[in-house]
C-alpha cells in the first residue's frame, strides 16, 4: 500500500499566494491496526476495501463514477473515496501527464487551496498526494488527498478533511478527527 507523507497541520487557517511544491519522494507506511470497533467496506467492482469508525454515516453515490463519502457525526469530518474509469489513462506517460493537468487545475478552484503536492510513479502507476484548505458551504476545512492512477484507465482518489472552526469543536475533539480521517485513508487497501 502507497501513503504519502503529507500530514495535516495544527488547525490554521490558509495561507494566502503560497506556492505548492512537488517533490517525488514518498514513504511506504504498514497499515496500522484499527481501533476496535470499526466497520470495514469493500468495493469488489472497483477493488478496493476501506474501514472506518462505528457510527459515522456512509452513502454510495453512483453518477457515472462510483463516490463513496464516510462523513463523522455532524459532519464535522469526512473521506470521500471517488473510483472511476477514464479511458485516457492508457499508458503510464498518459497518467503522469493527468497528474500534472490535476495538479493544475488547482489554480481554477478558488475554494480550494493547495499547501503541498506530490507525485510518483512506480510499475506504471501514479500516486499522488495534494494538502491544503477548502471551503465547504462557507466551512473552512483543511484536507488530504490521495489519488492512484491506473494505465489500465482506473483511477481512484480519497480526500479526507476536518473542520477547522474553532467553534465547531474543541482543540481535543479536532486533533481525534483528524486522527480518524489518517486511519481511514491509511486503511484503504486495494484488493
Amino acid at each position: 500500500m502507497w501513503s504519502g507523507v503529507l500530514k495535516f497541520s495544527a488547525r490554521t487557517e490558509p495561507e494566502k499566494n503560497k506556492s505548492s511544491n512537488e517533490n517525488s519522494s514518498t514513504s511506504v507506511v504498514k497499515e496500522a491496526m484499527l481501533p476496535e470497533g470499526w466497520v470495514k467496506y469493500t468495493s469488489g467492482e472497483f477493488g478496493y476495501s476501506v474501514a472506518y469508525p462505528d457510527g459515522w454515516n456512509v452513502r454510495e453515490e453512483n453518477t457515472g463514477k462510483r463516490d463513496l463519502l464516510i462523513m463523522a457525526p455532524k459532519s464535522a469530518a469526512f473521506v470521500r473515496i471517488s473510483a472511476f474509469k477514464d479511458e485516457s489513462l492508457d499508458s503510464e506517460e498518459a497518467v503522469k501527464a493527468s497528474m500534472l493537468k490535476y495538479k493544475a487545475s488547482f489554480t481554477e478552484k478558488p475554494d480550494e487551496q493547495v499547501k503541498e503536492f506530490k507525485t510518483e510513479t512506480k510499475n506504471g502507476l501514479g500516486y499522488f498526494g495534494v494538502s491544503g484548505f477548502m471551503l465547504v458551504s462557507g466551512a473552512s476545512y483543511q484536507f488530504l488527498e490521495k489519488g492512484i492512477l491506473s494505465p489500465n484507465g482506473r483511477a481512484l482518489i480519497m480526500r479526507g478533511a476536518v473542520d477547522t472552526r474553532e467553534e465547531s469543536m474543541t482543540e481535543a475533539e479536532f486533533q481525534e478527527f483528524v486522527k480518524a480521517v489518517k486511519q481511514i485513508i491509511n486503511s484503504f487497501t486495494i484488493l
